[in-house]
C-alpha cells in the first residue's frame, strides 16, 4: 500500500472547514495641510516633472563641460540626477537637471545649491538629453 506524502490531499484534509479569516483593521492615517511652493510660469502647466535649472551657457557646446564640472566639483549635489538642454526664448541654453517626484523636492534640491554657491531654480523637466 501506498503512503500518501501530501496531507492536504487526504480524505480527512478535504473535510476540514476551511478557518473563517478576519478582515484586517485599515491605518489611520492623519492629513496635514500642504506647503504651498510657488513655481516658474513655465512650471505651472499641469506638468507632473519637476527639474531644476542650474546653469546657463550661450552656446550649446558649453552645456557637456558644465554638466562636468558639476560632476567633478559638485558630485553629492547631482548624484542621481539626468541632465537635459533647452534653448530658451532668449536664445541661451539652459542646464536642467532632474527628474523629481514633486515641486517640494524640487525646491530643497535648489536650497542645497544655493548654500554651495551655484544657481539654481525649480523648473519643468523638459529638454532633450544632454
Amino acid at each position: 500500500m501506498r503512503r500518501n506524502r501530501n496531507p492536504s490531499r487526504s480524505p480527512q484534509a478535504a473535510r476540514r472547514p476551511m478557518p473563517r479569516l478576519s478582515p484586517l483593521p485599515r491605518p489611520r492615517t492623519s492629513r496635514s495641510p500642504l506647503r504651498s511652493v510657488t513655481l516658474p510660469p513655465a512650471a505651472n502647466d499641469g506638468s507632473t516633472r519637476y527639474g531644476i535649472e542650474i546653469g546657463t551657457v550661450g552656446k550649446r557646446d558649453e552645456l557637456r563641460p558644465l554638466w562636468r564640472e558639476f560632476l567633478t566639483n559638485h558630485a553629492a549635489l547631482v548624484a542621481g540626477l539626468q541632465p537635459r538642454r533647452i534653448l530658451a526664448p532668449d536664445k541661451k541654453w539652459r542646464l536642467i537637471a532632474g527628474p523629481f517626484a514633486n515641486a517640494q523636492d524640487a525646491e530643497g534640491a535648489c536650497s542645497l545649491f544655493k548654500k554651495a554657491d551655484r544657481p539654481c531654480a525649480a523648473t519643468v523637466y523638459a529638454g532633450d538629453a544632454l
